[in-house]
């Protein structure tokens, strides 16, 4: 087993009986002695202070996402999956003290969108392509925007039945395809704008060979003269 290995599950193991009084005393040299590994060997695993913080904020993070990831059939639709998410973020994560403290040493979102993105990056583009969720967003942005959601649920301390509502009435909506009428609203105005588009070109090439032959009856007039 690494030294790496062996600093990580020590520190997991702080992290599984910690208090939010006794996480703000976690230290290199705690964890260091806990793994039984040498002070010099811990810091240069995990840097520094701040980065032991960033470590044990990931590995939280990816404990919940991994037990998240037991919890669900891997056969359901996104939306299910998602509504899923939810009720596991509001039955968890709210209540997970040291996850909102370890956020407030470290409010660093790459840890989260990392996570995002695995669980659900080609999950969503798969969706899109069925036409399952809307389009008209890119899997980035659509990811920033559940992100959202899971802080403005981390930040309310969602209860499971008001998570489970705003899901259903309000996220899970949101999501939804657009409708088919705006589809081809849609689908015209760009056909509309590739017109316009190649009626400029010819206008432009119009006006060019416009000036040309100006450009050369001028010529043909000034010798004449």
């Amino acid at each position: 087993m690494a030294i790496g290995d062996d600093l990580d599950a020590a520190l997991l193991g702080i992290l599984e009986s910690a208090t939010i009084e006794s996480l703000d005393g976690l230290s290199v040299e705690q964890v260091a002695t806990t793994a039984g590994v040498s002070r010099a060997s811990a810091y240069r695993y995990f840097g520094d202070q701040a980065g032991l913080i960033r470590r044990a904020l990931y590995l939280r993070t990816n404990a919940h996402g991994n037990a998240f990831l037991a919890s669900i059939n891997p056969s359901l639709s996104l939306r299910e999956q998602l509504e899923h998410s939810w009720l596991y973020t509001a039955e968890h994560v709210v209540r997970d003290q040291v996850f909102h403290r370890l956020t407030e040493l470290n409010p660093d979102s790459t840890i989260g969108r990392e996570l995002m993105v695995t669980i659900y990056g080609e999950k969503l583009l798969e969706s899109q392509k069925a036409g399952e969720i809307r389009r008209d967003l890119s899997v980035d942005e659509i990811i920033d925007w559940l992100l959202s959601q899971r802080e403005f649920y981390l930040t309310e301390r969602l209860d499971p039945e008001n998570a489970k509502m705003w899901t259903i009435k309000f996220l899970m909506p949101i999501l939804s395809p657009q409708p088919e009428w705006e589809d081809k609203f849609s689908a015209r105005v760009e056909l509309l704008l590739d017109d316009i588009q190649e009626g400029l070109k010819f206008v432009e090439t119009q006006a060019a060979t416009g000036q040309k032959n100006l450009r050369r009856v001028l010529k043909a007039s000034s010798e004449i003269e």
